[in-house]
């Protein structure tokens, strides 16, 4: 299962100092018109938006587990996990710096933000913000990630770019590529499971915060947020394969194949470009 990212890890920002510039091999043109950020969910559809942004270009700006946010950032409890403090500390910087890059690429007229969304509503995670020059820990709440990501939108917007924000998969409790692989083998899948697709009212149930986390960000952000739901779930179920090609590398990241192949039955760039206010 390839990871899907068609671009170098030089377009994944790493805790530290934070990018001052977007990597020219992170780029499809000199001048695009799109910048797709924010952290690894963002990677997971870049595979599909190049064939299908044309001549307006994609550019791409990430790191990993920093959710789009402005003076927030959530870190996890566990002590070994590598979103620590510090973590939380650059991932603040990290959002200050795509707004500072942003500000002298006037080409770029999109920005499309995306992410898990899970983090910032999660009990396992602390929430950090920034006042002045100091960092305070709280409890995680949906009411301040929103602001924080609304104050991003906002940013974007007061430098005169249109913004959209992108929904992550519907996810699984189940590694969704692991037993699409075993289906395609032909091996016994037992269970409620066994045809690999996702259940809707679990999927709900399952991010019932991070949903109702985006609802709030569309309403108060004035944003659209586009979501995979209707091409790939029904009432009940989600589809996890189409024509055979796998669309999960594992519970909740797209496969290269599934971002490629949803980007153009969906038309993706287009829909993006156009959905951006």
């Amino acid at each position: 299962r390839r990871i899907t990212c068609d671009v170098r890890s030089a377009c994944t920002s790493t805790p530290g100092p934070p990018p001052q510039e977007i990597p020219k091999n992170c780029q499809t043109t000199n001048g695009p018109e799109l910048l797709c950020g924010d952290d690894s969910f963002a990677m997971a559809r870049v595979p599909g938006v190049p064939p299908t942004v044309g001549e307006a270009g994609r550019a791409l700006l990430t790191m990993s587990g920093c959710f789009p946010a402005i003076g927030i950032a959530a870190f996890s409890k566990a002590s070994a996990s590598p979103y620590s403090h510090a973590f939380g500390e650059d991932c603040i910087r990290f959002n200050d710096s795509v707004l500072a890059i942003l500000k002298n690429r006037p080409e770029i007229r999109t920005v499309a933000i995306s992410s898990p969304f899970d983090a910032p509503v999660s009990s396992e995670f602390v929430l950090l913000k920034r006042s002045g020059d100091t960092f305070t820990e709280n409890e995680v709440s949906l009411d301040v990630a929103v602001e924080g990501i609304k104050a991003l939108v906002e940013a974007v917007r007061a430098l005169g770019k249109r913004v959209v924000v992108v929904t992550p998969p519907p996810v699984a409790s189940f590694d969704i590529g692991d037993c699409l692989e075993r289906k395609a083998r032909g091996s016994v899948i037992l269970g409620r499971y066994s045809d690999c697709k996702i259940y809707v009212s679990e999927y709900r149930r399952f991010r019932s915060r991070t949903l109702e986390l985006l609802n709030q960000v569309a309403l108060k952000a004035g944003v659209e947020v586009v979501s995979y739901h209707d091409f790939l779930c029904d009432d009940t179920t989600c589809r996890t394969e189409i024509d055979g090609k796998f669309l999960y590398r594992d519970s909740g990241h797209l496969s290269y194949e599934g971002s490629e192949t949803i980007a153009r039955q969906t038309k993706l760039a287009q829909r993006l470009i156009s959905a951006a206010r």
